[in-house]
C-alpha cells in the first residue's frame, strides 16, 4: 500500500532533504537544524536493524519496547535514586535496552544533582562509565551505537548540535564491543578479570538453532555447567552472575522450555543447580503471549529476574500474564492477581511440575496433581518398569538412504490422519488399509510395538473436540494381529497375564482428565504446542482397572466417559471443578479469543436462560465461595452474600459481589438491585477505604486495577457485618467455581493472619 502512495517526487524530496541539497536561502545543509531528535521511534532503528542487519535464523529478535520497559522498571525504576551504575548487555543487539537504560540514569542524574538539564559531558560521561555492550554482529554494534547517539542527542537543544559544538564519544571497539560474550579475552567480560564489575545485566540472550558457538560451549564444560538440550541461551545467565556484583541484579529474556518446562535431561540437571546456585526473584512466564511478542519467533519465552549471590529462603515470584485478545497485546503486558503465584525454593530447584502446573492453575491445581501423582494411582512408566505395559512410537518414513523392511507389507498400517479422523474409540484391525511401501528410515521392532490389542493415542488432540483421542484396536477375525502406526501416534499394549488393562488407560485418554492433566504438566501442551511427547504419556497418572469392558467403551458418549473417569479416580466435587473450569473456560479462553464462553458477560439474555436465573453464574460463585470459608472456619458460621445487579438502560463494566463473614440468621445469597449512580457511588466509598494503605496507593486504586478486594463492614439486617467487598471485570472467567474457591483460599488466610496478629480467635 505504501508503495502505491509514495512516488518519485516524494523519494526525491527525501533524497534532497538526507543529502543537504535541498533549495534554501542560506544554501546550509539542511538535514540537521530540521531533525527532531525526540520523535524518531526507538522501535523504528531496531525494527530495521532486524529486517536488514541480523542474519536471519540467528535467534536473535527485536524485544518490543514495552518489555524492555517492563523488565527495567523492575531493576532500574524511574523512581529510584541511584545512578551510577555499571550496566551490562552480553547481547546488545541494535541497543534497545541500552538506550532505555540510558535514558533511566539520565533521569536520575537529573534528579540528583536537582536540574531539569545535563550538559553534553555528563552525557558523554555516562555512556563511557556506565553502559556497556556486546554483540557477535558487527552491524548490530554499529546500530547500537547509532541509538545511542540518538538518544545522547535527544537530551541537547538542538541549536547545540548543528553548531558542532557536540562531540560523540567513541562506543564502537571501547564500550561497545563485537566479540562472543563468552570470549575470555575481552576486558569487560572476563569471567575472572572482570568479576563483580556491573552493577545491573540485562538484555534478551539469543537461543535456539544458529545460536551455539564453541566459546560458549568451552566456557560451559570449563565451568561445569550443563547446556540444557542444546539450548545456549541459558549460559548468559550464568556467565553474567559472575561479572556482577553480590548485590546486584540480573533481567534478561530467556527460553521459557529450557528454563521451565523441558523434560530433557541435560534441562533438569541445569535447572536444578541453577535455582540452587542462584537467587531467582521473579519469573515473568511469557509462554501464553508468544505469539504476539516477536514478529519472527513463536518459541515461548520468559523474563528471569535473579541475584548472584546463593539462594535466599525467600520464594521465587512467578507470574503468568495471559493474552487480553484485545489491542492491549500490542502495547503492554497486563498482569491480574490470578496471573501471580509464589514458588518455594524447594520447588524451584527440584520441581519442573510446580512451575508447569500454576502457569495455567492454582495451588488447588497443583495439590490435584500431587495427589493423581502418588499411590494407589500409578504411572505409565511405573507400569512399563514393571513390565506389565510396553509404551512406544511408530516409525518415521522420510529418509534419503531408507531401509527395507519386507516384513511389513500387507500389514495393517495407520498413516492417513483422514482414516485417524473417522476411527471410534473402539476400532479393529480390518479398518486399516494394507501396507504397500516397505521403505522406513526408522521401523522399530515388530513384536515389540505393533502387536494388537494396542491402544493409540495421537500426539496432538482433536480440535473439534478439544480433547486427546485414544483408540483401542483389536484384533479382527482372520487379520494379522499387528497394527503398524506412523510417528505421529504412540502406542500403549499391555504384556502377558499381568498386564495392565489398557481398557481403563483409553477411558481416562479420552476424558477431559487428561486434557487437564496434560495442560498442567506436559513439557509442550501448556506453553508451546498441543501435542504430547511420549514422556509425557508416561508421566500420565492411571488408577486401579475400572470395572469397564471394551464393548462398553466403544458405545460411552463423552458425558459418560467423564462421570466413569471422576469415579476412578476417586475425585470429590472441588477436585472435579477444577478439571471442569480448565476445560470449559481456561483452556477456550486461551484457544477461542475474544469469543470464548469466559470471556462473555455474567448475565446471560433471556434466549440463554430464564430472566428469573440471569444471575446463575454469580449466585454459584457466592455458594462455592461460602462453602469454602465454612469447610474451613465450621458449617456453624453464618456465612453469606450479596450480589450487587445494576438497573437501569447503562451499566458498568464490573460486577460486585459482598460476602458477609458473620451473618445474623441463616446464610443466604442475595440479589439486591441497585441504579448505576448508586453503585459508582458505592465504589467510590470502597476506593477510599482500599487507598487508605500507602502500598495501595502507589499501585492504585480499584478503579484503576481489574481485580479489587477489600475489607470493611455491610449493615445486614440491621447490624453492621465483617464483609469482604469484591469487584472484577463484568466476565464470566472472573466468576467461575473454580476462581471462587481460589479467592475464598485467600481471604481464608487473611483471617488467620489478622486472628494471629490479634490473639484472637
Amino acid at each position: 500500500a505504501e508503495m502505491k502512495e509514495v512516488k518519485d517526487r516524494h523519494l526525491k524530496l527525501l533524497v534532497e532533504f538526507v543529502k543537504g541539497q535541498m533549495d534554501m536561502a542560506t544554501s546550509q545543509r539542511c538535514l540537521w537544524p530540521k531533525y527532531a531528535f525526540d520523535v524518531i521511534p526507538l522501535e523504528f532503528i531496531s525494527s530495521i536493524y532486524e529486517e536488514f542487519a541480523k542474519d536471519k535464523g540467528s535467534g536473535v529478535h527485536y524485544t518490543p519496547g514495552y518489555i524492555v520497559d517492563l523488565m527495567l522498571d523492575e531493576v532500574l525504576p524511574w523512581s529510584g535514586a541511584e545512578w551510577d551504575l555499571k550496566i551490562l548487555d552480553p547481547a546488545c543487539g541494535s541497543g534497545i535496552f541500552l538506550v532505555k537504560a540510558y535514558q533511566r540514569l539520565i533521569n536520575r542524574w537529573k534528579k540528583a544533582h536537582g536540574r531539569s538539564k545535563i550538559k553534553v559531558n555528563d552525557l558523554r560521561d555516562l555512556l563511557l562509565n556506565n553502559l556497556f555492550g556486546v554483540d557477535t554482529n558487527h552491524d548490530a554494534v554499529r546500530v547500537a551505537s547509532f541509538s545511542l547517539y540518538l538518544a545522547m542527542c535527544d537530551e541537547i537543544d538542538p541549536k547545540h548540535v548543528w553548531q558542532r559544538n557536540v562531540r560523540f564519544p567513541r562506543l564502537r571497539d571501547r564500550r561497545l564491543v563485537e566479540s562472543d560474550f563468552f570470549a575470555e579475552d575481552k576486558e569487560g567480560i572476563r569471567t575472572t578479570a572482570d568479576s563483580g564489575v556491573y552493577d545491573l545485566v540485562i538484555g534478551n540472550a539469543p537461543w535456539g538453532h544458529g545460536t551455539e558457538s564453541e566459546k560458549a560451549e568451552r566456557w560451559a564444560r570449563l565451568w561445569n555447567w550443563s547446556i540444557p538440550n542444546q539450548n545456549f541461551g541459558p549460559l548468559f545467565l550464568c556467565k553474567s552472575a559472575s561479572l556482577t556484583e553480590a548485590t546486584g541484579r540480573i533481567a534478561m529474556l530467556q527460553p521459557a522450555g529450557a528454563m521451565l518446562f523441558n523434560r530433557h535431561s541435560t534441562a533438569e540437571k541445569f535447572r536444578t543447580k541453577f535455582f540452587s546456585k542462584f537467587t531467582a526473584e521473579k519469573i515473568v512466564n511469557l509462554s501464553a503471549l508468544r505469539f504476539g511478542l516477536f514478529r519472527s519467533a513463536v518459541s515461548p519465552t520468559c523474563i528471569v529476574i535473579m541475584r548472584p549471590r546463593g539462594p535466599s529462603e525467600c520464594p521465587t515470584f512467578y507470574i503468568c500474564p495471559k493474552p487480553m485478545h484485545t489491542k492491549e497485546d500490542d502495547y503492554r503486558v497486563v498482569i491480574e492477581p490470578s496471573d501471580r503465584y509464589v514458588v518455594y525454593p524447594e520447588e524451584a530447584a527440584s520441581e519442573r511440575l510446580a512451575r508447569a502446573t500454576l502457569a495455567w492453575g492454582g495451588r488447588r491445581d497443583l495439590a490435584l496433581v500431587r495427589k493423581l501423582r502418588c499411590p494407589p494411582f500409578t504411572t505409565i512408566a511405573r507400569l512399563e518398569e514393571q513390565g506389565r505395559i510396553r509404551a512406544g512410537n511408530g516409525f518415521k518414513r522420510k529418509s534419503s538412504q531408507p531401509e527395507e523392511h519386507p516384513e511389513s507389507l500387507g500389514l495393517p498400517i495407520l498413516e492417513s490422519h483422514k482414516i485417524w479422523n473417522e476411527l471410534p474409540v473402539v476400532a479393529d484391525s480390518a479398518q486399516f488399509p494394507p501396507n504397500t511401501n516397505p521403505k522406513f528410515e526408522r521401523f522399530r521392532d515388530v513384536e515389540e510395538n505393533y502387536s494388537l490389542p494396542l491402544l493409540i493415542i495421537k500426539e496432538s488432540w482433536t480440535v473439534e473436540a478439544k480433547r486427546f483421542k485414544g483408540v483401542l484396536v483389536r484384533t479382527a477375525n482372520g487379520k494379522a494381529n499387528k497394527l503398524l502406526f506412523s510417528q505421529s501416534f504412540s502406542g500403549i499394549r499391555g504384556l502377558g497375564t499381568e498386564g495392565y488393562d489398557i481398557t481403563t488407560i483409553a477411558l481416562a485418554i479420552n476424558s477431559i482428565l487428561a486434557v487437564y492433566y496434560f495442560l498442567l504438566t506436559g513439557a509442550r501442551m501448556g506453553n508451546y504446542r498441543p501435542t504430547l511427547l511420549l514422556d509425557d504419556i508416561r508421566d500420565f497418572p492411571v488408577p486401579q482397572p475400572a470395572s469397564v469392558t471394551t464393548e462398553e467403551l466403544g458405545t460411552m458418549t463423552e458425558v459418560v466417559m467423564d462421570e466413569k473417569v471422576k469415579e476412578a479416580y476417586s475425585l470429590n466435587d472441588a477436585e472435579w471443578v477444577l478439571v471442569q473450569d480448565l476445560f470449559d473456560y481456561t483452556l477456550r479462553d486461551f484457544k477461542e479469543g475474544k469469543n470464548s464462553p469466559g470471556r462473555q458477560p455474567t448475565t446471560a439474555t433471556d434466549e440463554d436462560r430464564p430472566e428469573a436465573d440471569n444471575e446463575s453464574t454469580l449466585k454459584t460463585y457466592c455458594n462455592y465461595f461460602t462453602r469454602v470459608l465454612r469447610a474451613g472456619f465450621g458449617e456453624d458460621k453464618h456465612i453469606s452474600a450479596t450480589i450487587f445487579r445494576e438497573v437501569g438502560e447503562t451499566f458498568a463494566p464490573v460486577r460486585l459481589v459482598a460476602i458477609h463473614l458473620d451473618t445474623p440468621g441463616k446464610s443466604f445469597v442475595r440479589v439486591e438491585d441497585i441504579t448505576s449512580p448508586s453503585l459508582i457511588k458505592r465504589l467510590r466509598k470502597l476506593d477510599a477505604k482500599f487507598l487508605k494503605s500507602r502500598k495501595r496507593r502507589a499501585e492504585g486504586g480499584i478503579f484503576y486495577r481489574r481485580v479489587a478486594r477489600v475489607y470493611d463492614t455491610m449493615l445486614v439486617k440491621g447490624r453492621e457485618v465483617p464483609t469482604v467487598f469484591i469487584v472484577k471485570p463484568d466476565q464470566v472467567r472472573y466468576w467461575t467455581r473454580s476462581m471462587a474457591m481460589k479467592d475464598a483460599d485467600e481471604v481464608a488466610e487473611d483471617v488467620m493472619l489478622w486472628q494471629e496478629e490479634s490473639g484472637s480467635k
